[in-house]
């Protein structure tokens, strides 16, 4: 393993570890060309002997890691080659060291493959590099250090977001700080500061000005998400007896429903299976597929993931940044993904974990869309929706509810108004729903209104035509 400390551009040798496996025969390497560990884009490379009579194909994996970042803050690489019979090559490899500080821990596999498009097994693996370098904190960023702030779920996630300077940024962008002197903050150089700034730009989360940079999505303060939270609780404990009344009465209604022949619950192909299921008809459904709509986007079809996907989730209409801790924020993934015949609805009560393809984090242009998969643990529960059709069982839960939406929307813009929002409400509308509909949900189980089923994950699958 082989060691660094990184202070501004400086970088001081620390120590050298290799450890590499025992070189194959056909394949050798001569010399390892290193990049420099600053953050931004890098090159590594192998200078590499083939020293058979058949063409060589390699793979080379670059993993970076910051293991004691509280962002998460991990990147994988892929690159291929080939070698001529008797040749010998320079492979090189572009990766990208995150704006992060404290340590780091850097993977390089080399792998011996016949198809560079084949996956990739262990057993291929004829080399391997691990460094470590260290990014010291400059005393000017020192101020920073315990800065925190929570973006919206999935967007989370996402590796614009996951190191610590990308979120410093956006604080420094909102107080009118010039990308120079960010740069002279940090350590790094103009160049890494405005390669953070431009794909944001690109993707309408920032706009360049005459002056610099302005966001176009709320900072929340401190002061400002200790009275949204207040606000929020008072509309969760309001709509939680109403709903909980509902619900009383809800299995006479329901009965009346299936008497009539207008829904179902009894086949699940039907569309109505789910009016049995209370937990996600009263979570996804009715919280955020009915009164979500209402109060985050006046009634019109919220979609924070639009014309992208759970791993690209980066619509600046629903962005906002948000004080850090489970205080100051909900629980609640929600996404409403449309397909090209069909729509899809996700629900899930807590934070799930999402995996990405590969490539994911370097999506060239807003709109695109990836594959993922949930975790290995996670198996939703999986309804067929006729949305039509339950529409008179969501109507009969959300009676009563209107006028705690309108007051909590009413005192919500009046406190965005007082801390400079504007008509930049959405965000602060989605961030605020989010703690709504958590703590809403949590009074239903806690208060015996509601059974929580223990799924946690759900998805509802509906046609277009349903809408």
């Amino acid at each position: 393993m082989t060691k660094f400390s990184i202070i501004g551009g400086l970088i001081l040798l620390v120590g050298v570890f290799l450890n590499a496996f025992a070189q194959q025969p056909d394949l050798v390497i001569n010399e390892f060309k290193e990049p420099s560990w600053k953050w931004g884009d890098q090159t590594l490379g192998f200078d590499i002997s083939n020293t058979t009579d058949m063409v060589k194909f390699v793979v080379t994996e670059v993993d970076i890691e910051f293991p004691d970042s509280r962002t998460g803050c991990h990147r994988q690489f892929l690159s291929s080659g080939y070698i001529e019979p008797g040749a010998h090559t320079l492979l090189e490899t572009d990766f990208f060291v995150p704006g992060n500080y404290g340590e780091a821990r850097v993977t390089v596999v080399l792998h011996d493959v016949v198809d560079t498009l084949d996956a990739l097994f262990p057993g291929q693996d004829f080399h391997r590099e691990e460094i470590a370098f260290t990014v010291v904190r400059p005393e000017s960023m020192l101020e920073w250090r315990d800065y925190r702030i929570e973006l919206p779920p999935r967007i989370e996630e996402h590796p614009y977001f996951d190191s610590e300077f990308s979120r410093v940024l956006l604080a420094l962008i909102d107080r009118g700080v010039s990308v120079e002197r960010m740069a002279e903050m940090a350590g790094t150089s103009v160049l890494f500061v405005n390669g953070q700034i431009v794909p944001m730009v690109t993707h309408g989360l920032m706009t360049q000005t005459a002056d610099g940079y302005r966001l176009n999505f709320p900072i929340i303060g401190v002061d400002e998400s200790r009275e949204a939270v207040r606000l929020a609780e008072t509309a969760a404990g309001s709509l939680a007896p109403i709903i909980a009344a509902n619900l009383q009465r809800y299995p006479a209604f329901l009965d009346s429903l299936t008497r009539s022949g207008l829904v179902e619950p009894t086949n699940i192909l039907g569309g109505t299976s789910v009016l049995e299921r209370l937990y996600p008809m009263v979570g996804g459904l009715l919280l955020w597929f009915d009164l979500g709509d209402r109060f985050v986007d006046s009634g019109v079809t919220m979609a924070p993931f639009v014309a992208s996907d759970i791993c690209n989730a980066l619509s600046h209409r629903y962005m906002y940044a948000a004080p850090a801790g489970e205080g100051y924020n909900g629980n609640h993934l929600y996404a409403y993904l449309g397909e090209v015949k069909s729509y899809k609805i996700v629900f899930a009560d807590n934070p799930v974990e999402v995996d990405c393809s590969r490539s994911y984090s370097f999506v060239g242009r807003p709109g695109t869309q990836r594959s993922w998969q949930w975790g290995d643990d996670l198996r939703p529960d999986f309804f067929i929706v006729d949305t039509l059709a339950i529409r008179p069982a969501l109507d009969f839960l959300a009676s009563g509810c209107e006028t705690v939406l309108a007051a909590a929307a009413g005192s919500l813009d009046d406190l965005g108004g007082r801390f400079g929002h504007g008509q930049n409400m959405r965000g602060v509308r989605y961030w605020f729903w989010n703690i709504v509909a958590t703590r809403c949900l949590e009074t239903l189980v806690a208060n015996g209104a509601l059974k929580d089923d223990g799924k946690g994950l759900y998805e509802f699958s509906a046609m277009r035509g349903k809408l």
